[in-house]
């Protein structure tokens, strides 16, 4: 009996820690439905990328390349990469010649697959720049090139500026969205910006999103980091976790136009933040880092958060973990807090699928559309606006209602698992479908 062959596109960087809970919660789902499948991954750093242990890993075509003169140089490569696609897919000629090795393996693992799936996370939308836009529509467009099944798996779409860049980003997405075979959106406000765009060929199913579903590290494996870390809950206090992060770039103080002033007034903040926790609450804050990067590149949310306890005033309380750690164990981590502040997004959802309280600070409305599923969007504020007399508040009275907000919690996640697991049903039924067309034929 031949396997499914089941390619994963959008970039995954492993060093981010959201984008790896969403892929290794995918594959355990989608295992579950088809059994026997084979996976293929796209990674930025394959050869170190742990989701090797459970996938066949490949490098992203094109690589991640910072800085625009870096980018030029690889348009060349980019066009001689969709040059192979439309010989191979449409002229059903073997021209590997054109590429380089690696490439060749990527592409023929395109045209190998008998199904693509695009990881969830936030690939359409023009929040994080034109570069990173592109590079996602190219993965989709050698897709249907190829004329390949391709299934958008729990994802945000949007949200687009209201200017001439907004409206071309939308009508690229509604062009490669109509040409999807089954599209699954993490929030209502997807669904109703993909009626709004016009994408009305494949089926669209509200789900939610895949890391709900992982699976934290074991208790013991947890036990041993917070003892690592010198994070002791016996000791009677509660435990706030905290996650910051660079979201100041995407809309903090819209009216200040300095960057290093953003950064300043931000450090100065959140720096405020930690007091009122750690003296109002009588808390250990532990400052956990949820996207590091490789080790030749800076780790920008690690010098934020050593900027931050450089300021703070109660430092005896404050924990930095900066350790590097899997999605797996952070998730058993923040499932020992007794309340989250983060923003990040899959910070958030690891605490909420383990029962714990959260105030988020959404820089889009992805994250008030995941705590809205869940009834808390109260808990969350808009980066926007953001100010120290709301973020505490919010603090405050979340803390305070911590005890229902747990019940209230493993009463809603068992429908919210119930969700994110919809994904791998409805894939299992486009690979049915395309099998029994297949034995038809």
């Amino acid at each position: 009996m031949t396997k499914m062959k089941i390619l994963i596109i959008s970039y995954h960087n492993p060093f981010n820690k959201g984008e790896a809970s969403i892929l290794h919660a995918m594959i355990d789902a989608i295992n579950k439905t088809i059994p026997g499948a084979e996976f293929t991954a796209l990674s930025l750093h394959p050869e170190i990328d742990p989701i090797g242990r459970i996938a066949k890993v490949l490098p992203t075509i094109p690589p991640s390349c910072p800085g625009w003169r870096a980018k030029l140089k690889v348009v060349p490569l980019i066009l001689q990469r969709i040059l192979w696609t439309m010989m191979y897919g449409v002229c059903k000629l073997n021209v590997d010649a054109l590429v380089e090795p690696e490439v060749r393996r990527t592409l023929q693992a395109y045209a190998k697959a008998d199904v693509i799936v695009s990881r969830g996370n936030d690939c359409f939308t023009d929040a994080h720049g034109i570069g990173i836009f592109l590079a996602h529509i190219y993965d989709h467009f050698l897709a249907t090139m190829l004329n390949k099944k391709v299934v958008i798996y729990a994802q945000t779409i949007g949200p687009f500026k209201d200017n001439l860049m907004g409206s071309i980003f939308r009508f690229l997405t509604k062009i490669v969205l109509n040409r999807m075979e089954l599209i699954t959106v993490r929030e209502t406000i997807s669904e109703k910006i993909l009626r709004e765009m016009g994408v009305t060929r494949p089926a669209i199913y509200v789900t939610a999103d895949s890391a709900f579903l992982l699976q934290p590290a074991p208790s013991k494996r947890v036990e041993e980091i917070m003892l690592r870390e010198g994070v002791n809950k016996k000791c009677g206090g509660p435990v706030v976790g905290i996650v910051i992060s660079t979201v100041y770039n995407y809309g903090f103080l819209p009216h200040v136009k300095s960057s290093k002033e953003k950064y300043r007034k931000y450090v100065k903040l959140m720096k405020e933040v930690v007091d009122y926790v750690a003296s109002k609450l009588n808390a250990t804050v532990v400052l956990l880092v949820h996207v590091s990067s490789p080790p030749t590149s800076t780790d920008y949310d690690k010098l934020l958060n050593r900027d931050v306890y450089q300021l703070v005033k109660y430092k005896t309380k404050v924990k930095l973990i900066n350790n590097e750690y899997t999605c797996q164990e952070l998730k058993g981590i923040i499932g020992q807090f007794d309340l989250l502040i983060s923003s990040r997004m899959h910070p958030i959802i690891h605490a909420l699928s383990m029962y714990v309280p959260v105030v988020g600070i959404g820089y889009t409305y992805k994250a008030k559309g995941i705590m809205k599923m869940v009834g808390l969007d109260r808990f969350v504020c808009d980066l926007k606006t953001l100010n120290v007399c709301e973020l505490t508040s919010k603090i405050g009275v979340s803390y305070s209602s911590r005890d229902k907000i747990r019940r209230d919690l493993r009463f809603r996640m068992r429908v919210i698992r119930e969700r994110a697991m919809l994904n791998a049903k409805l894939l299992k039924d486009v690979t049915s479908a395309m099998k029994r067309n297949k034995w038809e034929c």
